[in-house]
């Protein structure tokens, strides 16, 4: 397209060139040429072309190629220039490149045993605790482990088990009529206050416990039951629960036996105190919590809704359409020493392991 738009007027302006060129020389005088004139003419004929044999059709060898040819040679010398350019560009990337590559090969990066190693022990205790407080599944406790050794923490445990400590082998024994696990209460307490900042601990003087008792139906389909015994911090805060006895089997153990054990190191720590963070701490009791059926197994009595079943006084009740009705006239009250003694027989069934304690059996155990 640009050689056609090129080659029209040039063409023309050069053909009127040509034929004002042969009208002058057939108007000029033979005679009065010089021969130096004849032979300037006669040069420039043979220069010239004849206008008789002028084709302006044919194409004209200065016209059309003396133009697209200057053109095509500068559109080839500026493409060339620009792929000059671009290839020079590009070198100079792959010379970066080339030169980036040459200096990432020459980085060297710390090993493990430059890095600056954390305390692997108290980071495992605190993971310890993240994945009891939040349940994580073992699993992703394994994964996370396994990312931070890989890390810069290789002395942290390979497993969620021996992180959290956990006892493959638990050795179990037969109490009450029941697979029966005890902690040591004593070792159990020192356990959950190491968990505590110092500056909370450090602020306590006594330590208040609570305790609860009740069974816990593990599956619809049997009638096995879990019977745990818990132990609270009450006066510390956030307040801390952990198990101190686990029986396990049918419906409710036969007796107290199971929890003889717990009693005993009780009434240990409530007489001489707990040894922690070099200081003995006071220890007191401040309730046991049963709901009914517990609590009259734990104490020994009857249940509520037969007769003498009542916990605060030693009335008879009144037995009414399938239901014990407490009376209102004449009310004896239970004590901590008639309680002790069984004065009132028909509410006491067995003797409770919690007389052992220094406690009071009547207002302690509501």
């Amino acid at each position: 397209m640009f050689l056609r738009t090129m080659r029209a007027p040039i063409e023309t302006d050069l053909g009127s060139g040509w034929v004002a060129a042969v009208r002058a020389l057939r108007n000029a005088d033979n005679d009065e040429l010089s021969d130096n004139s004849s032979t300037e003419l006669s040069d420039t004929d043979q220069q010239q072309p004849d206008i008789r044999t002028l084709n302006h059709d044919a194409p004209l060898p200065r016209t059309e190629i003396v133009v697209p040819i200057d053109h095509a040679v500068l559109h080839e010398e500026h493409h060339e220039e620009q792929h000059e350019q671009h290839v020079n560009l590009n070198y100079a990337n792959d010379s970066s490149d080339q030169e980036m590559g040459r200096i990432g090969l020459n980085l060297s990066y710390p090993s493990y045993s430059e890095v600056e190693v954390g305390d692997d022990d108290a980071l495992g205790d605190d993971l310890a605790k993240w994945a009891n407080d939040f349940q994580v599944k073992q699993n992703a406790t394994d994964s996370l482990l396994k990312i931070l050794k890989d890390s810069g923490y290789p002395n942290l445990p390979s497993s969620a088990h021996t992180l959290l400590n956990t006892t493959r082998n638990v050795p179990l024994q037969n109490k009450s009529g029941m697979q029966y696990i005890y902690f040591p209460f004593a070792r159990e307490l020192v356990k959950n206050l190491n968990r505590y900042p110092s500056v909370i601990t450090d602020a306590i003087d006594t330590l208040e416990l609570s305790f609860n008792i009740d069974g816990l139906p593990l599956f619809k389909s049997s009638q096995k039951s879990l019977w745990p015994v818990l132990c609270g911090l009450a006066n510390v805060k956030p307040a801390t629960v952990f198990p101190v006895v686990l029986t396990y089997g049918k419906s409710k153990p036969d007796d107290l036996t199971f929890l003889e054990d717990m009693i005993r190191d009780l009434e240990y720590v409530l007489q001489h105190g707990l040894q922690f963070g070099g200081r003995t701490l006071s220890v007191t009791l401040r309730c046991i919590v049963c709901d009914a059926p517990a609590q009259a197994l734990v104490k020994g009595t009857k249940l509520y809704s037969g007769y003498f079943g009542c916990d605060k006084c030693c009335q008879r009740g009144k037995w009414i359409g399938r239901i014990t009705y407490p009376e209102i006239l004449g009310i004896v009250l239970h004590t901590d020493l008639s309680f002790r003694d069984q004065s009132n027989e028909e509410h006491h069934k067995y003797r409770s392991p919690f007389c052992d304690l220094s406690i009071d059996m009547v207002k302690d155990s509501q």
